[in-house]
């Protein structure tokens, strides 16, 4: 059998996440942010279409319009995003050294079990995984990496909480979540989800369609009849988050099926958008995030006819 040889890339890939777990945290996250500045500075240069969009998106969100101010946000981003990586590696130091605070705790236990947990790719999401602790048994529902060192390091680092497990985004995944349901755990599943080079969620003022992860969170909960908890991201600063679990959403009385449904999947939207806009410039996904285009290719064709 022929061997397969890692790429490039991937040894000094290696090399960088053995060296992040064994520096100080906040070195290890300040390099990493320095490693992502360089990039953006790079991207900055290429003026391709994520740098174009990521610009463009920190404009409208933020009211700023000088291009030097606009340029060092764009650095900012990828810094942020490089110190996210280096921190993947180190999940377990950052939140046992004390750097990951979380509140509203309660509102978990209150939730009653199994409950699905819905988060957004903002700031550190992998930190929402700290919920762990209080949830005695999480599955994730997850969309695999291509590059597979990668997502080694990735699951890796999630599987290391308490009683983790992972659901890859599959056309069996329902079933399988209904599965991990029945059997008490908690299920945790990302909003925002980029397919096909579209964002899906959350809809910023524009039309989306029903078959994206809000809405898949939100028959899940009617068919099991249970509660949705939202759960954020907050920087504080270099190495330093903090995990915001709020109170489940509303459940009004004589409401079923489609109909609460469609409530569930609104206020998700809600919910998310509302924690989103004050920290735009925290959120993974905002490169690719395209405000004038209200629908995902596949469904842009359809219209077409």
């Amino acid at each position: 059998m022929k061997r397969s040889w890692p790429k490039a890339g991937e040894f000094f890939d290696a090399i960088s996440v053995k060296l992040v777990r064994r520096l100080p945290l906040p070195l290890a996250c300040w390099l990493g942010g320095e490693k992502g500045a360089i990039e953006g500075r790079r991207a900055l240069k290429k003026a391709d279409l994520s740098v174009t969009r990521l610009r463009d998106n920190i404009a409208r969100f933020s009211g700023a319009t000088d291009p030097a101010e606009l340029d060092r946000r764009v650095i900012e981003f990828h810094r942020l995003m490089g110190r996210i990586y280096a921190e993947i590696p180190n999940m377990q130091r950052l939140y046992a050294s004390g750097c990951v605070e979380m509140v509203g705790q309660e509102h978990l236990v209150a939730a009653g079990k199994p409950c699905i947990i819905v988060s957004a790719h903002i700031a550190n999401w992998e930190m929402v995984l700290a919920v762990a602790h209080y949830s005695k048994g999480l599955s994730m529902l997850f969309a695999p990496l291509r590059n597979a060192f990668h997502l080694a390091i990735v699951h890796a680092a999630r599987v290391a909480w308490p009683d983790v497990t992972m659901i890859p985004r599959s056309p069996i995944a329902a079933l399988k979540i209904d599965r991990a349901l029945k059997k008490g755990r908690n299920v945790l599943i990302f909003v925002d989800e980029i397919r096909q080079g579209y964002v899906w969620g959350p809809t910023l003022g524009r039309a989306m369609p029903d078959d994206c992860n809000r809405w898949l969170a939100a028959r899940l909960a009617v068919r099991n009849d249970i509660n949705l908890v939202p759960v954020f991201v907050e920087c504080l600063g270099l190495a330093r988050y903090r995990v915001v679990v709020q109170s489940p959403l509303e459940r009004p009385n004589g409401m079923g099926g489609e109909t609460l449904a469609r409530h569930f999947a609104d206020q998700i939207d809600q919910r998310l958008e509302a924690w989103l806009r004050p920290r735009i410039e925290t959120w993974f996904c905002l490169p690719s995030f395209d405000p004038e285009v209200s629908a995902p290719p596949n469904r842009r064709a359809e219209a077409r006819g």
